[in-house]
C-alpha cells in the first residue's frame, strides 16, 4: 500500500514541475565545467556537476540544500529554502 501512495505522490509532482532534460547542450556544458574546476582544484561530484550543467543550460535558479558544493560552478544561481 505504501508503495501506491509514494507513486501517486510522485506523479502529482511531476505533474506540477517541469522536468529539464540532460542533454547534449548540458553534457557539453558538464565538460567544460569539469575541466574548470579541476584546473582550480575545485572538483565535485559528477552528479551535482550534472544538475548544475542542466541549470546553466536553461538559465534556472537551482533550488538545493547542497550549497557547499554547488556555489564552486561559476555562473550557477542557488537557493536554499531549507536554511
Amino acid at each position: 500500500m505504501r508503495s501506491e501512495e509514494n507513486l501517486t505522490r510522485l506523479d502529482a509532482f511531476l505533474a506540477a514541475v517541469t522536468v529539464l532534460p540532460y542533454d547534449e547542450r548540458s553534457a557539453r556544458r558538464f565538460g567544460y565545467l569539469k575541466a574548470q574546476l579541476e584546473r582550480e582544484e575545485g572538483v565535485i561530484g559528477d552528479l551535482d556537476l550534472q544538475i548544475a550543467s542542466v541549470g546553466l543550460e536553461n538559465n534556472a535558479l537551482l533550488l538545493t540544500h547542497n550549497l557547499e558544493h554547488l556555489r564552486r560552478v561559476p555562473g550557477l544561481g542557488t537557493e536554499d529554502w531549507l536554511a
